[in-house]
């Protein structure tokens, strides 16, 4: 499945981050961008590979480069993504027998990261995000910022869907985008949603932390010795 690189947020890599968790929240940026992303957010998403030859590509990664032009019928230009159309590199490059995984990989391998650490944090990320939604406090307050939207003429069930009417008809940049973002934003601060969802959310990472608290404790540990071990490099 293809992708348009910054066309969902949060526009970070690190999901963490999350500047639009919420959905899109800071006026002076929707009044000029709308839901679009400025440039300078976005280099986590550039793809180093799309510099790069493929070979480069290889020797780096361990796999082919991906294809990452626009598919058939897609809006827009920019770079798209997709986790399915590379293969493994070539054995070997000029006489010499590429690592698994490429530099990468072998780099990993010597700072002894686990890569499931990421995911498992990631992963209670969107627990919280997901099991908040469905509070009662939250639900509400999609409700009432729907029906704030509604008045305005506007059809959407949550943030994320008037975000997809943005993108839909273009870059999320638009006079309409603008306009959008502008009664999102308006109907937010008049239905506190962000406020609620942020309150009850909290409550469920601190119940989902100390649940997981020897598992983080553990992705801590080894996050501090891969730290280390990247420092002491030379």
């Amino acid at each position: 499945m293809y992708k348009r690189q910054g066309a969902t947020p949060p526009p970070y890599s690190n999901a963490l981050g999350i500047e639009r968790r919420y959905g899109i929240t800071d006026r002076a940026q929707a009044e000029k961008y709308g839901y679009g992303v400025p440039k300078e957010q976005t280099h986590s998403l550039d793809s180093v590979e799309e510099g790069l030859s493929g070979i480069e590509v290889e020797v780096l990664t361990g796999h082919t480069k991906p294809d990452l032009s626009p598919p058939k019928g897609a809006e827009g230009d920019g770079a798209y993504i997709s986790g399915s159309n590379t293969g493994p590199a070539r054995a070997e490059y000029r006489g010499r027998k590429l690592r698994e995984g490429g530099c990468e990989g072998a780099s990993k391998r010597r700072l002894g990261m686990n890569e499931e650490d990421a995911g498992q944090v990631q992963l209670l990320a969107a627990t919280s995000h997901s099991e908040s939604r469905s509070d009662k406090p939250v639900e509400k307050a999609l409700k009432d910022w729907s029906a704030c939207m509604k008045k305005r003429g506007r059809s959407a069930a949550d943030p994320y869907r008037a975000m997809d009417q943005a993108y839909a008809k273009g870059d999320g940049t638009t006079q309409d985008a603008i306009e959008l973002a502008l009664d999102d934003i308006d109907c937010k601060e008049r239905t506190r949603l962000v406020e609620v969802w942020f309150a009850q959310e909290s409550k469920v990472q601190k119940r989902l932390i100390e649940e997981n608290k020897g598992r983080l404790t553990a992705v801590k540990k080894r996050m501090s010795e891969v730290l280390a071990a990247a420092k002491a490099v030379r």
